[in-house]
């Protein structure tokens, strides 16, 4: 109510409250809702001062989240008039509304604030940059001139001269505001050479940009009036530096990007180096661990498993299980494989004799390859007359007479390399039942 009665008494009370808050001592967003305990938020501002005639008078356009490009009325500050004869005035202008102090929404766009001067003494003038704070090196602030058709770089020049009549001079300067630009890199992949520097120009002022050796020394590559995004592609792993230039008037800063070495794959795993029982749990161990490779495991029996470079199985039957391992990070991968050999729990009884004599004989070696050697260890020899070995099944896959070809301690070996992978039982048979072992067979 009282602003819609009063509203330049109301905008003379704020402006006055706000300037003070914005004195050249306050690094710090302190508008009127700030309450005690609140963040301190880093003030993006500028504050410019017209000094000429018969004094000086500033301004300040800042950058707010809470705030938007429109009026506000908790953040902008409406401009009271000097009322001094040949003291000046500088304020940013929105419409037919006056303020001294302009505060901007979220810079995510480019921003252009319309700047007017009235002049009650003719005569010569300065414009000076006080301040200039917290915004990145490569957001350029512009104050434009358009009678003249000049743009300022306030980065570069920081104090401007010119002859002012009297009067109120609207539509001819400009503050501009342009987004900063963005650098980041993608490593290289598994083919090498062929890493990334984005330089990303999210604002509508372009800018030439060098690609250059970490020493800054070597041109590598260029683009001239870049807006938006431009690639620099097929880089070895190593760090450079981007130059990156105004042409108009040369303003320029270094930005450094690396380009990181593709993550060498090895899909080395641990398996068990010895049988293991049908129905207990075995663990298998990837060499290598890093949380931005993906596991992917193949375990011989149908089953695969993702995610964890350790992983733990059961197999219910005997057997030889094939297991593989794929690793792979980004375009990189690599896979290896390693046999694991599973055993009954309980050896079956087959129609062979009983197991209770096993170690009548030793079997070597165990797992087998190609040929299978058996060696007695008691002086049953003249009791053998038949060796048999049948699988898992208790199907007979190899029968002969034996009888006078042991002796204790004597090797007496056996081919079996026409036998497929897979687990056995060897059995010793005379006119008593002697003895049976199990045995793995992996090709």
């Amino acid at each position: 109510m009282l602003r819609t009665r009063y509203p330049d008494l109301f905008k003379g009370i704020l402006s006055l409250a706000f300037v003070s808050m914005l004195s050249p001592l306050s690094l710090s967003a302190a508008t009127p809702d700030t309450k005690e305990g609140d963040p301190i938020i880093p003030l993006v501002m500028t504050r410019l001062q017209l000094l000429g005639g018969a004094g000086a008078d500033e301004m300040v356009v800042y950058i707010d989240s809470r705030a938007t490009d429109g009026y506000d009325m908790m953040y902008d500050a409406s401009k009271l008039p000097a009322g001094v004869p040949g003291v000046p005035n500088i304020f940013s202008q929105m419409g037919e509304d006056d303020f001294s102090i302009n505060a901007l929404g979220t810079f995510t766009n480019d921003k252009e604030v319309a700047i007017t001067l009235n002049i009650t003494k003719a005569g010569a003038y300065k414009i000076t940059l006080l301040e200039l704070l917290n915004l990145e090196p490569t957001t350029v602030v512009y104050f434009e001139d358009r009678l003249n058709n000049k743009f300022y770089n306030l980065r570069m020049e920081t104090v401007l001269n010119f002859n002012f009549v009297i009067g109120r001079l609207e539509d001819r300067f400009y503050l501009h505001y342009y987004l900063p630009a963005q650098v980041s890199a993608v490593s290289e992949s598994c083919r090498q050479n062929d890493g990334v520097v984005k330089f990303n120009n999210p604002s509508a002022n372009p800018w030439d940009v060098s690609l250059l050796s970490a020493d800054g020394l070597t041109e590598l590559a260029k683009a001239e009036d870049v807006i938006g995004e431009h690639l620099f592609v097929g880089l070895e792993d190593a760090d450079y530096n981007l130059s990156i230039v105004k042409k108009a008037d040369g303003y320029a800063q270094m930005l450094p990007a690396t380009v990181n070495a593709a993550v060498a794959i090895d899909a080395a795993f641990d398996a068990p180096a010895e049988p293991v029982m049908a129905g207990s749990t075995v663990s298998f161990f990837a060499h290598q661990t890093d949380s931005s490779i993906a596991y992917s495991w193949d375990m011989g029996d149908g089953t695969i498993l993702t995610g964890n470079d350790t992983i733990q199985h059961i197999y219910t039957a005997p057997g030889v299980y094939n297991v593989s391992l794929l690793m792979s990070a980004n375009d990189c991968s690599n896979a290896s494989q390693a046999s694991v050999v599973v055993i009954p729990d309980v050896v079956t009884a087959l129609k062979t004799p009983e197991t209770k004599n096993s170690a009548l004989f030793e079997l070597f070696p165990n797992p087998a390859n190609e040929i299978l050697s058996i060696r007695l260890n008691s002086k049953s020899a003249g009791k053998i007359e038949w060796l048999q070995i049948a699988d898992v099944q208790g199907r007979i896959v190899h029968r002969e007479y034996v009888a006078g070809y042991f002796e204790p301690q004597q090797l007496l070996s056996i081919p079996v390399k026409h036998l497929v992978s897979g687990t056995y039982f060897i059995s010793l048979i005379g006119d008593a039942d002697l003895a049976t072992q199990p045995f793995v067979l992996r090709h």
